[in-house]
């Protein structure tokens, strides 16, 4: 694939045209499975915002569909798990050109390096999640909770920290860009409340994580030969689980006491991601623009009920019951909207 030169003359440079193509193809990206994330990022009021996220999100949605989409990775043979492998490497070299201001000539790749010049994301925060990727192509089970937290920091904590960051940086200096056509440059300063955004995304995404893994248990269980389980092996031992006791309940959507022991030992484990997750963001919601806190506020309400009734109700999970009616979503907006001094706009 050819590159792109997109320095801050280079992005200065780029046609608008091209640049609004490559965002039209990230925006259908990212709407597809219409995640929290992507419903929530349209409160943003800031345009540059929004579109960096579209952005990231696409790319990390591409990927991510591009490992989901293999079927059994477990029969997979050396050479395609191999060529598997080759394709993750081939998008972190993407990813590093995008970053350097070199994007090869795919539109997410474009559209990445123009987000990356204005909202600089470190680097470990996309190898994380790659290495992430590349760990779902050799496994489908965890043996500890440590296993399973290594990966999630990965899989989940970095597109959270992402977000995060996009929501919580500001523009440097009068938010004015250098160069004429360019985007300004965003930030997360240091504002002496002792905010660390690494540790709020990762903590966030990992409480969230789990509510994810918990209401998605059946769904998981049936992808490849023997499915995926994300809980793990030692938390199923301690609630005195075989994996076939696990898959029997599971499948039949039993009303087993020990299905209720398992899921309250991983909500309680979601629950201390959750309290200092919480605390770290409330260091920086009085300093955030108000569009910005009310995403915060609503996007950890989101999961914070999600997480509640399956707490309440444990084996709704497995039968299949709706958890959050649109009603019931609408009260959480409410809530955010009071919380946060926003008046979010009609979507």
């Amino acid at each position: 694939m050819r590159s792109v030169r997109s320095d801050a003359q280079g992005l200065a440079g780029l046609n608008e045209q091209t640049l609004g193509e490559a965002l039209r193809v990230c925006e259908e990206v990212a709407s597809r499975d219409r995640s929290n994330l992507y419903l929530v990022s349209r409160y943003l009021l800031d345009r540059r915002r929004y579109d960096a996220f579209i952005a990231m999100y696409a790319v990390m949605r591409v990927i991510d569909d591009f490992v989901d989409s293999i079927a059994d990775v477990e029969t997979l043979t050396n050479a395609r798990r191999e060529a598997h492998l080759r394709e993750l490497s081939r998008w972190r070299e993407r990813i590093l050109a995008a970053h350097a201001g070199t994007p090869q000539g795919g539109p997410l790749d474009v559209a990445l390096c123009s987000a990356l010049s204005a909202f600089p994301i470190p680097l470990v925060v996309w190898s994380d999640f790659l290495d992430a990727m590349a760990y779902d192509l050799g496994h489908v089970r965890f043996v500890t909770p440590e296993s399973f937290l290594r990966y999630a920091e990965g899989a989940a904590a970095a597109p959270t920290t992402i977000f995060v960051f996009l929501l919580t940086a500001d523009a440097s200096g009068d938010e004015q860009p250098s160069v004429e056509g360019a985007s300004p440059r965003y930030e997360v300063r240091d504002l002496g409340d002792g905010f660390d955004v690494a540790a709020c995304g990762r903590d966030l995404g990992i409480f969230a994580y789990i509510a994810h893994i918990l209401r998605d248990v059946s769904a998981d269980l049936r992808l490849g030969r023997r499915g995926r389980i994300y809980i793990p092996e030692s938390d199923l031992a301690l609630s005195g689980l075989s994996e076939a006791d696990f898959r029997a309940i599971v499948s039949a959507a039993s009303d087993d006491p020990r299905w209720s022991w398992l899921a309250g030992l991983q909500i309680r484990r979601a629950r201390r991601f959750e309290r200092s997750g919480v605390e770290m963001a409330g260091r920086r919601m009085p300093a955030m623009k108000p569009d910005c806190r009310f995403i915060l506020s609503l996007i950890v309400r989101l999961y914070q009920d999600l997480l509640g009734r399956i707490e309440a109700d444990p084996h709704a999970v497995l039968k299949g019951r709706a958890l959050q009616s649109e009603s019931h979503l609408a009260g959480l907006i409410a809530a955010a909207a009071q919380d946060s001094g926003f008046a979010p706009p009609a979507l």
